[in-house]
């Protein structure tokens, strides 16, 4: 039985200056930045990955007893192959719910999310980390996000992340001039070298997407964005359910270098 219904879509509601940028990625699946509330958060995306290689494995090994034997497929695999899908899109919906809710509650009315098609088309990232990127359905996240904030009367706008992951927050464009890619000293860590600062690395990437959409395509009255908000960081983990916070992990993610982080 498939019921199709009619919904009236939103106007898009006035840019009123309030905004979240999001940086995709593989352990953290969405990083968001909010100018509005001068927080950050992480949805992690480690457990999508963790279904998907517990599925996947169980699968190889009953279609491989099945090729012994001549045949392509059976009940039990496309039983697995349901469940693993089933739990799969919860968790993008969780995901993106928890995105959407956070945007209508803190009266955000743009939601910035980078475009990883080039990076995901061009770049060698070694196999096991290229495995990850073509595992994770990022497609599915943008149509779940667009058509999700829209029912909210939200727009969301793509934006390119070239060198988004390179540029210090402090630095004065998001370009190939002020990109360094040393910066990046370990996964997940970000350090600004003149400033003597470390920040999440994914966190810079978010803050760093909005900074170069404001530079290339917003009109309209200036928006100051403090660095020091990268500072206030949350992290949800997937409890299968839901994604509840864990912890605030802005003192070990985002301080000098002198504390301990570089």
């Amino acid at each position: 039985l498939i019921l199709i219904y009619k919904v009236n879509t939103p106007k898009i509601k006035s840019d009123n200056g309030n905004y979240l940028s999001i940086d995709l990625g593989l352990n953290n699946l969405a990083t968001c930045y909010s100018n509005n509330t001068e927080e950050s958060f992480i949805i992690d995306g480690g457990q999508y990955l963790s279904i998907s290689r517990y599925f996947n494995k169980k699968i190889k090994h009953y279609q491989s007893i099945l090729n012994s034997q001549g045949k392509k497929t059976s009940k039990r695999i496309q039983k697995l192959y349901q469940k693993r899908n089933r739990q799969l899109n919860h968790l993008l919906h969780s995901a993106t719910k928890k995105i959407v809710n956070y945007c209508v509650k803190h009266n955000i009315t743009r939601v910035i999310v980078g475009d990883i098609k080039d990076i995901r088309d061009d770049n060698n990232m070694g196999k096991v980390n290229n495995q990850k990127l073509h595992q994770l359905p990022y497609d599915k996240l943008y149509h779940q996000l667009e058509y999700k904030l829209k029912l909210q009367g939200i727009d969301l706008i793509k934006k390119s992340e070239k060198y988004t992951s390179q540029c210090s927050p402090y630095s004065k464009k998001v370009t190939k001039k002020y990109a360094d890619k040393s910066n990046r000293v370990q996964r997940g860590l970000y350090v600004d070298k003149e400033k003597n600062k470390a920040f999440n690395a994914d966190v810079v990437g978010a803050f760093n997407i909005f900074r170069k959409y404001l530079q290339q395509c917003r009109r309209g009255p200036d928006i100051n964005l403090s660095v020091k908000s990268l500072n206030n960081l949350t992290k949800f983990k997937w409890n299968q359910h839901q994604f509840v916070e864990t912890k605030s992990i802005s003192e070990s993610s985002s301080s000098d270098r002198s504390s301990g982080c570089g």
